[in-house]
């Protein structure tokens, strides 16, 4: 995955670089100037890359949901809830009690 945003970004990278060491020679002809000039460039790449993975990660996570498919395989499951003949339920808690039948047909 790195290789294939590289492989992209490589071309770009590689234009600008040499239009503004062309454009700033006098000021690049030493080790220091040049050192500076790769650490700010990399630094700005990394912050950008950074910051953009982040946000791609937490859109796509943001916007993925899971679907579960149960199904059953019938006899007391399928009484239980509710696809077979009369449901019976009963809740009792020391908070809530309710309990309710249903006679499907």
């Amino acid at each position: 995955m790195a290789q294939e945003v590289f492989a992209l970004l490589r071309p770009a990278i590689l234009r600008q670089v040499e239009a503004s060491v062309s454009a700033n020679a006098s000021w690049l002809s030493s080790q220091s100037a040049q050192d500076e000039l790769v650490a700010l460039v990399i630094a700005q790449l990394r912050s950008l890359v950074v910051s953009e993975v982040r946000a791609q990660v937490n859109a796509f996570t943001a916007t993925t949901t899971t679907t579960t498919v149960v199904s059953s395989g019938g006899g007391a499951i399928r009484n239980i809830f509710g696809m077979g003949g009369a449901n019976n339920v009963k809740v009792a808690t020391p908070e809530y009690q309710y309990q309710y039948q249903s006679d499907r047909k």
